[in-house]
């Protein structure tokens, strides 16, 4: 997996490499036994505990960095939905 990030990092516009680090994450939950239903269930409830957080403007944040959401308030770790 480390190889493919530094290739992300090196072409990040290149949708293909992006796509070898979506293929490589899914190879990995399946062979710890996670089932494909268990991970489109993970990915809708994670993308609604995003939903629900306080981000910064995008417009306002650097280009080459992630955003990070307003941790304060929060209380423990996500949990499943």
């Amino acid at each position: 997996m480390a190889k493919e990030i530094e290739e992300v990092r090196a072409t990040p516009r290149d949708p293909y490499e992006w796509a070898d680090l979506i293929i490589l994450a899914l190879d990995g939950a399946w062979r710890q036994g996670i089932s494909p239903d268990d991970i489109a269930w993970a990915l809708l409830a994670k993308q609604a505990t995003n939903s629900r957080r306080a981000w910064p403007d995008w417009r306002t944040a650097s280009p080459d960095q992630p955003i990070e959401h307003d941790r304060s308030g929060e209380g423990s770790p996500d949990q499943p939905v």
